[in-house]
């Protein structure tokens, strides 16, 4: 993998853009928290050294430079995640001064226009035909993070949904009177299995989702684990 992207797993990645090239992908979705973990993050850290954030932001740019590169063509979105939203948090906390200014915030200071990409802040909604996408830190919390995140997903979105944030891959399935079945999902991760604020976690996996629309606002959801360096 050619760019330098820490705590990332760079196998799983190139593994998952092969995947897209050979599929003819025409989207791509960054589900969040491209800029993860330290000193983008809310959980304890070491302080970060005085070039760190300039650092992450030039490998972030690096990163989105490369998507570019070998998708040319494609929509590209990112949807915001809760270390992304990072920089907002730390101008609304310790720097107001700065807040109403764009260039602080993420989608002017990393340029984003220059690689043609769209940015959705936390709050909005993506839709690939009926299905919402969110990175899911607005909806799994608490008491709403069982053992099958997709079923919690379920109790609070009561609608076709799929989310990234808990690193693990699940799905749920329920119907209701009418005869409606509703689907939620979670998705894995590209990203380092036990990060250093949680080093003993054994839930998470590495993978992504294909999700495949109709004009109609049908959708199929290939929810897709790597496994020992194989997409299953």
């Amino acid at each position: 993998f050619p760019v330098t992207i820490p705590n990332q797993d760079n196998k799983a990645l190139q593994l998952v853009i092969d995947y897209g090239v050979k599929n003819k992908i025409n989207c791509v979705v960054l589900g969040g928290d491209i800029l993860d973990n330290t000193p983008f993050t809310s959980h304890d850290a070491p302080p970060p050294g005085l070039d760190d954030v300039r650092t992450w932001f030039e490998y972030a740019q690096q990163f989105l430079g490369y998507l570019r590169q070998i998708f040319p063509k494609a929509h590209i979105v990112w949807i915001e995640g809760n270390h992304d939203n990072w920089i907002s948090r730390y101008l609304m906390k310790k720097a107001p001064i700065l807040f109403n200014d764009e260039y602080y915030h993420l989608p002017q200071r990393l340029d984003l226009k220059s690689f043609n990409i769209d940015f959705y802040t936390q709050e909005k909604v993506l839709l690939a035909g009926k299905l919402q996408l969110h990175h899911g830190h607005t909806l799994i919390r608490g008491v709403f993070a069982p053992v099958n995140a997709a079923r919690g997903l379920f109790l609070r979105a009561k609608s076709h949904a799929l989310i990234g944030h808990v690193h693990t891959t699940s799905s749920h399935a329920e119907g209701n009177l009418k005869g409606e079945v509703v689907t939620t999902y979670s998705t894995g991760c590209l990203c380092t299995l036990a990060p250093d604020y949680d080093p003993h976690n054994t839930k998470h996996n590495v993978g992504f989702a294909h999700i495949l629309t109709e004009k109609t606002g049908e959708f199929t959801v290939n929810n897709l684990k790597i496994v020992n360096g194989k997409i299953y």
